[in-house]
């Protein structure tokens, strides 16, 4: 199976690859997707006017001097395929290039830039379930907010963008694979721009998403002015399988072409 362009069926290890952004691609803008919960006037609101981020830390991350963030990511980005994929080559080349997107990113930080190590850990969001799980966060989050590091989660799957735009917040039946399951009612609007109709878009997805980043004088850098010294990729079960192929096809050319 050509896997640049489908999903691998399995992974069952987890992998973690010092991660080399491409600076040079162009860079995606982003949009601030504002929390809301209440009126302007200080009300309640119902649940189908709420808006909040699908796979919000379930705690109270103000304890650690943490803040969480969500931010529409938009750009384009190429496809690739193997230069020979008979040989089982590590070799690609650009198949289709400017294929628009438009994702998401899951910031978790430190609130105050003086507390921000330098490293982010950027989570391959997994996508076995049809939308996106965060095991690599909730697994290791004591050891993040102690060193100080930031989190950043990436919807990088179709089946998850669909999940996201058409189906979170129903409220309404939603099947994934042989599982029936009852969604509560959310505001519909706030995933209503995502767009990623094909899994090849992820590589220039996590190199773009990687390089903004790091990009201190880019106005759409969502921790501009932090300093991001370096970004490590990481992702479970299948989103490690997604980094080998990242690693044998995508690493070292990102090291030659961009330091």
């Amino acid at each position: 199976m050509n896997y640049l362009n489908h999903k691998l069926i399995v992974a069952i290890f987890l992998l973690l690859i010092p991660f080399v952004a491409a600076a040079a691609d162009p860079l995606p803008t982003t949009r601030l997707l504002e929390v809301v919960t209440e009126s302007p006037s200080g009300e309640p609101l119902s649940a189908e006017q709420r808006s909040t981020p699908f796979l919000a830390h379930l705690g109270d991350l103000s304890e650690f001097g943490y803040v969480e963030e969500e931010y529409e990511m938009s750009g384009t980005g190429n496809i690739y395929d193997y230069v020979d994929n008979e040989a089982q080559s590590a070799e690609i080349f650009i198949s289709e290039s400017d294929v628009p997107f438009v994702t998401r990113m899951l910031i978790r930080r430190p609130e105050n830039p003086a507390d921000f190590n330098g490293t982010v850990y950027i989570e391959i969001l997994n996508s076995t379930a049809h939308w996106d799980d965060d095991p690599i966060w909730r697994m290791s989050y004591p050891s993040f907010v102690k060193a100080g590091s930031a989190y950043v989660g990436i919807t990088s799957d179709p089946l998850t963008v669909n999940f996201l735009r058409n189906h979170w917040g129903g409220p309404e039946v939603f099947f994934a694979g042989q599982r029936r399951y009852e969604l509560a009612p959310r505001n519909r609007d706030r995933y209503k721009n995502l767009s990623m109709d094909r899994f090849g878009q992820v590589w220039d997805i996590l190199s773009q998403g990687a390089a903004l980043l790091k990009a201190d004088d880019n106005p759409e850098n969502p921790m501009l002015g932090f300093g991001v010294e370096r970004i490590i990729q990481t992702g479970y079960s299948q989103s490690a399988g997604f980094q080998k192929t990242y690693a044998n096809s995508m690493h070292s050319r990102d090291v030659e072409e961009y330091g």
